[in-house]
């Protein structure tokens, strides 16, 4: 009888100890484990938004556009904003403003293009000042190149008028000429020069222009390719600054 007894005890405690393995498992694959699938799930979603997060911010910074900002006429009350995509990434500009007032906008540009925003209604004041900038969807802010547009005696003013004269180069010495019959101006490098070299003209009359470039070979200066360059301002109707783009490695 004894004998009988402690088999059956062992049998229940067998018996217990398969339940209580199986409650356990139960417990397992019903909780810890869809549990850690969660805090694993989790921690892929928190890696996805930050990669997202470093692609955008690295796509932010590869945002490059130049803005100008110009009225229809000259006496009236529109506004036109040409915005040049001078970067590598598409930009989808969302909102223009014109001083405190904007106006929104879904419009994309892509790498090299340009696109004319606008016409925008302003409500002129007499002597004010007005400040034209962009905003991206990426959240990058461009302010017009030409500056504010100035109003008074009902009619337009840019900030200034200029041309722009960018000289690509790995090494020389350059002569510019700008000029429009009845005046001129010059620059001259004072050394050699290794980087690229930007001048800018600032000009009082919207008419046109003849840029002459020359870089110096042995010892005299020699003009570069399709020089002179001729620049046709359009002012009120195009940008007050004009850039001009010339190799100085052709010769």
């Amino acid at each position: 009888m004894r004998t009988m007894s402690s088999t059956c005890r062992r049998e229940r405690r067998g018996v217990s100890t398969t339940l209580g393995t199986m409650i356990f498992i139960g417990i397992l694959f019903t909780t810890v484990i869809p549990m850690m699938l969660v805090m694993k799930q989790a921690d892929t979603i928190y890696t996805q938004k930050v990669h997202e997060m470093e692609v955008m911010d690295q796509e932010c910074a590869k945002e490059d556009v130049k803005v100008y900002s110009y009225p229809v006429d000259e006496h009236g009350t529109d506004v036109k904003v040409s915005v040049e995509n001078t970067g590598v990434v598409p930009i989808k500009v969302v909102r223009v403003w014109i001083n405190d007032d904007n106006y929104s906008q879904s419009t994309t540009i892509a790498a090299s293009e340009t696109k004319i925003l606008g016409p925008f209604s302003v409500e002129l004041v007499e002597g004010t000042s007005y400040k034209i900038k962009i905003a991206t969807e990426r959240g990058n802010n461009f302010y017009s190149h030409s500056g504010s547009l100035y109003y008074s005696d009902g009619t337009w003013f840019a900030s200034s008028l200029g041309i722009c004269v960018y000289i690509l180069n790995s090494g020389g010495k350059y002569k510019i000429t700008v000029t429009n019959g009845t005046w001129s101006e010059n620059y001259t490098s004072s050394g050699t020069e290794h980087d690229d070299i930007i001048v800018t003209f600032e000009v009082v009359t919207p008419t046109n222009y003849y840029i002459t470039v020359k870089k110096k070979v042995g010892g005299s200066y020699v003009c570069l390719p399709n020089m002179p360059y001729a620049v046709v301002f359009q002012w009120p109707d195009g940008p007050p600054i004009i850039y001009v783009i010339v190799n100085g490695d052709e010769l």
